[in-house]
């Protein structure tokens, strides 16, 4: 198996373990938030024009599919495959999640809409612009329906290393290169932010120290539990055999 140079890890855990509650914040505010603008826009006593409440009302949808869980876990387990002409493990990976992509084209539509009635009945040129934002949703709608973002390349287990999937390929990290995977965490965005955001990953470390890799367990289509003492169990059983 072919080692291409390895691109170091974006930055090392902040901590060790998973903050499996600490993102339960934006969800819910997402939802109440959305909820609020779809109730607004569908109130008779709000003095809009139909293209506003479509607007309103649309944006609404789209925080409420945003903020939807993100599926139950555990339902797609590791399958054998060959890669590189070795038998190895393939550890599906979650893509782009069917919500997320369904506010998109609902917001998409919801601009090309509410800015073509708005032009019918004002007769402005403004809403060009919103019709021109709207087709630019919808091709980032389409993007994120195609295959290859709805089901991403496996993570790859097998006896010499850990392939992981990344933009030219596979990076490959060689066990005898990993001296512990554990739990970790990241904080995501500023330090004054709030609500604080946190992403949780498996976290694989060299014998110097350094980041390996990152993997975030909201990728993985299956338990990351599981994901993890599978890649324990093999860097346990094969650490120590020469590259």
């Amino acid at each position: 198996m072919t080692t291409p140079e390895r691109r170091p890890a974006r930055r090392a855990p902040d901590g060790s373990g998973w903050r499996t509650r600490a993102n339960l914040v934006v969800p819910v505010l997402l939802s109440l938030f959305g909820l609020a603008m779809v109730v607004c826009a569908a109130l008779p006593v709000i003095g809009a024009p139909p293209g506003a409440r479509v607007l309103l009302a649309g944006f609404g949808a789209v925080l409420l599919l945003l903020a939807w869980p993100n599926g139950r876990r555990g339902r797609r387990a590791p399958y054998p495959t060959i890669h590189d002409g070795v038998a190895a493990t393939a550890v599906p990976r979650r893509g782009i999640r069917l919500s997320s992509a369904m506010a998109t084209l609902v917001l998409g539509v919801t601009l090309v809409v509410a800015a073509v009635g708005s032009w019918r009945v004002d007769g402005e040129a403004e809403p060009v612009m919103a019709v021109l934002g709207g087709l630019v949703t919808l091709a980032g709608a389409a993007t994120a329906f195609h295959p290859r973002a709805r089901r991403p390349a496996p993570l790859l287990v097998t006896a010499q290393g850990l392939a992981v999937p990344d933009v030219d390929g596979y990076g490959e990290t060689p066990w005898p290169d990993v001296a512990s995977i554990d739990r970790g965490w990241t904080f995501v965005g500023r330090r004054w932010t709030f609500p604080r955001h946190y992403r949780n990953h498996i976290a694989v470390t060299g014998r110097d120290g350094a980041c390996l890799a990152l993997l975030p367990i909201e990728r993985f289509a299956g338990d990351p539990a599981a994901v993890l003492a599978l890649l324990r169990s093999h860097h346990a059983e094969h650490a120590s055999e020469a590259t």
